[in-house]
């Protein structure tokens, strides 16, 4: 394991580790969370909910998890290419990048296929490519999960 200088090691849940490495395990948590919560509400036709959450649950795990974990994989903390210390870590970042490309297309159908009746967002019959490439996301982006926490757990605790 190559940890920088720079990276403050902390315990937590009995593993040493990096301030940033618990803080993606704690962030991807809440992801998930949010997620389940925004398919209940599309499940329910709340779609103005399910959509703020998306939107959420979307730019907190890209724009803050990913990049604390895509800078770690660059500096190097998990060797070098094809990291031969974990066989998970490449697919885990081919899920993370399909899990992204999936994600941005559903987005940008669900802004191109709602329509509002009675204050209420729906998605109309064209709205069913947002809802594939929705489970698209919603599958990739457990795949990328828990491949990262099998990462996680036979690099830090295993």
């Amino acid at each position: 394991m190559a940890i920088t200088a720079s990276e403050n090691m902390i315990e937590f849940f009995g593993a040493i580790m990096s301030e940033g490495t618990a803080v993606v395990l704690i962030g991807e948590a809440a992801v998930a969370a949010v997620i389940v919560v925004a398919f209940v509400l599309a499940r329910l036709h709340k779609g103005k909910y399910h959509h703020w959450l998306m939107l959420t649950a979307f730019a907190s795990d890209f724009l803050v998890f990913k990049m604390i974990m895509a800078v770690k994989l660059v500096d190097g903390n998990y060797g070098t290419f094809p990291w031969d210390i974990h066989w998970a870590i490449l697919p885990h970042v081919l899920a993370a990048v399909a899990t992204t490309v999936f994600a941005i297309g559903a987005i940008l159908l669900a802004f191109k296929h709602y329509t509002k009746k009675d204050g209420k967002m729906l998605l109309p019959p064209k709205g069913r490519k947002h809802r594939w490439l929705g489970r698209l996301f919603i599958i990739s982006w457990w795949a990328s999960t828990v491949l990262g926490y099998v990462i996680f757990f036979k690099f830090y605790v295993g």
